[in-house]
């Protein structure tokens, strides 16, 4: 069952993602790597909520969904995160958010080359689309259980 409120995030998503587009397009890789990061945060604020059958409030950022993820997959064994998540994709959405953030900090500090800019943007949009299809196929098999 669609709630009204599922169809205006997945319709805010859209308009989100189409930004990132235009950004990388317009060579604004910044600005997509901020958008990408806000999609990826909720996204996996989402699925840690839906797991949990909590709300784990603001101090919950993208490190702390993704130790929660990586503990359930292989301490606590969730089968139905298994399926769709590996710890390998855990670590390289982490590996992203390091370099992210180590870019937004160094900007005021040092030169940072327009390639390492762009590479963030371009890799944070692979990372984004294939986190929002694994969610999608989590949550389908979810519905199913």
């Amino acid at each position: 069952m669609t709630t009204k409120r599922q169809n205006e995030k997945g319709k805010l998503f859209e308009t989100l993602i189409k930004k990132v587009d235009v950004a990388i397009k317009h060579k604004f890789y910044l600005e997509a790597s901020w958008i990408q990061y806000s999609i990826i945060e909720e996204r996996l604020l989402s699925i840690v909520k839906k797991i949990d059958n909590r709300n784990p409030g603001n101090g919950f950022k993208v490190d702390k969904c993704l130790t929660r993820l990586k503990v359930l997959i292989t301490k606590e064994n969730n089968e139905l995160l298994k399926r769709h998540f590996t710890v390998e994709f855990i670590e390289r959405i982490r590996s992203w958010k390091n370099n992210r953030n180590s870019i937004m900090h160094d900007l005021a500090k040092k030169h940072i080359t327009e390639t390492r800019i762009k590479n963030l943007a371009i890799d944070g949009n692979k990372l984004m689309r294939e986190l929002n299809a694994t969610i999608m196929r989590f949550k389908k098999d979810w519905k199913k259980n």
